[in-house]
């Protein structure tokens, strides 16, 4: 689907979208060659906004609202991270052509989110735009961190299951209350 330039909210959209983490270290060129290049998508609570096992290999970033990242495992839906404005997602998928999307993005409540299609991407970096490069900088500066508090999170779990506090470890870490 190509962007509507002639949509009224589409100056705003790009607004919020120039001014995200995913963006940071662009001159203003770069930012608006691939603001261009977004898809914008409206979502309500509940609404599934990608969907697991979906080939579709855009990346996503919230630009507002909320929504959660939801994986299926024995037969039971995980809430596996939270997402509010700025954050990405479908990056995996994004990058590795070969698997489908790991996971269901489920809102939380009504919100926008922003969706750069593969194709636009490659035809940035095949150009040779510095918005490509740019852009892949900025996604693995947001994995390295989200990857640093997932091993945060995992020495803290260790930690408790080696001292015998596991269960009240895993209360707080999903967010209950201790017994």
């Amino acid at each position: 689907m190509a962007p509507d330039s002639t949509d009224p909210h589409r100056d705003h959209f790009e607004r919020l979208l120039r001014s995200s983490p995913l963006m940071a270290g662009m001159d203003l060129e770069s930012r608006q060659d691939l603001a261009a290049s977004f898809v914008p998508v409206v979502f309500q609570e509940g609404q599934a906004i990608v969907r697991a096992g979906e080939r579709d290999r855009s990346l996503g970033i919230i630009l507002a609202g909320s929504a959660v990242v939801r994986v299926h495992a024995d037969g039971r839906a995980l809430d596996v991270a939270r997402l509010e404005g700025g954050d990405i997602f479908g990056e995996m998928a994004f990058f590795d052509r070969a698997r489908p999307r790991s996971a269901d993005v489920v809102g939380t409540s009504e919100g926008v989110a922003a969706f750069l299609p593969h194709a636009a991407y490659a035809q940035l970096a095949r150009a040779g735009s510095p918005a490509a490069s740019c852009l892949e900088k900025n996604v693995l500066d947001i994995l390295a961190y989200r990857m640093r508090g997932t091993n945060d999170q995992l020495a803290v779990l260790l930690g408790a299951a080696r001292s015998g506090r596991l269960t009240g470890a895993l209360r707080r870490f999903f967010g209950r209350k201790e017994a």
